[in-house]
C-alpha cells in the first residue's frame, strides 16, 4: 500500500509524516499541484492559488515561502524538470525576498525604543 487515506482530513499520507500536522499536509498538497501543471503562472497568480490550496484559514507568509522552497527543493531532484525548476526558482526567491522584507519591517516597527516614537 502506498500511502494511508486519513478520513478526518481526506488527505494520502505517503509520506509517513502525521497527516494532521497542517504545514506538512499543505507541503504535501502543493507538490501534488506543481507535479499536476507542467508551467507555472506568474508569481502573483501562483501565489493566489497556492493560498487557495491551504486547508482552512489562509496561510502566513513564512508558510507560504518555506513551503515553495522546500518544493522547488524536491523537484529539483527529480530528472526531467529543470525547465520547471528555473521558472519555480524565481517565484521561490521573489516570495522568499518578500518574506525577508515583510519580518524586517515588523522587527524594525515593533523593537524600536520608546523615546525614538515620541
Amino acid at each position: 500500500m502506498i500511502g494511508k487515506t486519513d478520513t478526518r482530513t481526506n488527505h494520502t499520507n505517503v509520506s509517513g509524516v502525521d497527516p494532521i500536522d497542517p504545514d506538512q499536509a499543505y507541503k504535501d498538497i502543493v507538490l501534488n499541484y506543481l507535479h499536476q501543471h507542467n508551467e507555472l503562472p506568474p508569481t502573483a497568480e501562483l501565489l493566489k492559488t497556492l493560498k487557495s490550496l491551504y486547508p482552512g484559514k489562509s496561510p502566513s507568509l513564512t508558510t507560504l515561502s518555506s513551503t515553495l522552497l522546500e518544493a522547488d527543493g524536491e523537484l529539483r531532484e527529480e530528472q526531467g524538470t529543470t525547465p520547471y525548476t528555473k521558472a519555480l526558482d524565481s517565484a521561490a526567491c521573489q516570495l522568499l525576498g518578500l518574506n525577508s522584507l515583510y519580518s524586517f519591517m515588523l522587527n524594525k516597527a515593533f523593537s524600536q525604543p520608546e523615546s525614538e516614537n515620541d
